[in-house]
């Protein structure tokens, strides 16, 4: 590279929304329902003939599980950063609340009655399955695992904007924030949160400076730190799980969670680094709606690929499938989601309770 590479989009503002930053949810929302895909149609959720899970050693599964959810995770750290110095008031987060926790709770409810209706209807299960179904038990571990990504930025917002409040989001505090996410128990979703939470705070602290330029040598040296992610992928083996597992650890194992964390930041360098250079040349406007409905997304596809069958599809079990067959189910699923959401985002009794957004 002879020249020096511009600086990345400033955020969105009330005034005018940057579409850099809705192109690159856009491009990650289509690698969530493209991991997912693998995950529930290509594999499911039981153990193969070896007893463990077949798209745990999937190579596609695997690349885009080591930097999709980070990547996403800081990028809603930064957005969330500049929206805090524009208002640090508690009103934001009753707003925060709104904005995800209710769209959240109102597509899990409609599409489990949905499904669970239709299977009543079918006769593939008795009357008392709809009860079974909404047991409190199971409703809360449904509703914690299948939208973990929304109730860990919930927490995560509602944490920075007490910070703010008591003039606490130093550098310093968010560091040992981090640390301390280390020994967080493995119960619930908090693996998860342990696991996204030092992305989010890079997100926050990115936000605080603005992207410099970065020069050929510059470039240069992030492109050979990216290539840390090499080994971790090789490593990863369906029982020392990159992305989810082994993350809480005893203070003998600290040096080895730090790797893991550099290599999946390294992934997350490059991929960043990819998706500016080839930004001009990306079809936008179908990204930046995805981007723009992004959550809605997130959620349908989640609560139904989790809930349908094993349908009967060619490849599935290989990596083949991963690589034909899965993204093209994945941009069909995730532009029919994204025109769905845009559509209810135009209704103004609808928009607040099913996509978050209190106009379009």
């Amino acid at each position: 590279m002879s020249e020096s590479v511009p600086a990345s989009p400033s955020p969105p503002t009330a005034a005018a929304r940057d579409p850099f930053w809705d192109v690159l949810k856009g491009g990650l929302i289509l690698l969530v329902v493209w991991g997912h895909i693998i995950q529930y149609q290509s594999y499911g959720l039981g153990p193969d003939a070896d007893g463990v899970a077949g798209y745990l050693t999937d190579p596609v599964f695997k690349l885009i599980y080591l930097f999709h959810m980070p990547l996403f995770m800081a990028v809603a750290g930064f957005l969330f950063a500049h929206g805090l110095n524009r208002d640090a008031s508690w009103s934001r987060a009753a707003r925060t609340l709104r904005r995800l926790v209710i769209p959240t709770l109102a597509w899990f409810f409609i599409l489990k009655l949905l499904l669970a209706s239709i299977r009543v209807w079918q006769a593939d299960a008795p009357l008392d399955y709809l009860q079974a179904v909404f047991a409190p038990g199971w409703l809360r571990m449904e509703i914690l695992y299948h939208a973990w990504f929304v109730w860990c930025v919930v927490g995560f917002d509602l944490l920075f904007l007490l910070l703010r409040r008591l003039n606490a989001d130093r550098p310093w505090v968010v560091g040992l924030l981090v640390v301390a996410s280390c020994w967080l128990p493995d119960v619930s979703v908090l693996f998860l949160a342990q696991f996204t939470f030092p992305y989010f705070c890079l997100g926050v602290l990115l936000a605080r400076t603005p992207f410099p330029q970065l020069r050929p040598g510059a470039v240069r040296l992030l492109w050979w730190f990216s290539l840390i992610a090499i080994p971790a992928y090789l490593q990863w083996t369906s029982s020392d799980y990159a992305y989810l597992y082994n993350w809480s650890v005893p203070i003998s194992g600290v040096v080895w969670l730090a790797m893991k964390h550099l290599s999946v930041t390294a992934m997350v360098v490059l991929v960043f680094l990819i998706f500016r250079t080839v930004y001009p040349r990306l079809p936008q406007r179908g990204l930046v709606l995805l981007g723009r409905q992004s959550l809605p997304i997130y959620l349908v596809q989640g609560f139904l690929l989790a809930s349908l069958p094993l349908l009967e599809l060619p490849l599935q079990g290989t990596w083949w499938f991963s690589v034909t067959l899965a993204p093209l189910l994945a941009f069909a699923l995730t532009h029919g989601l994204g025109q769905l959401s845009e559509a209810l985002s135009r209704r103004p009794r609808l928009a607040p309770l099913l996509t978050g957004r209190s106009q379009n």
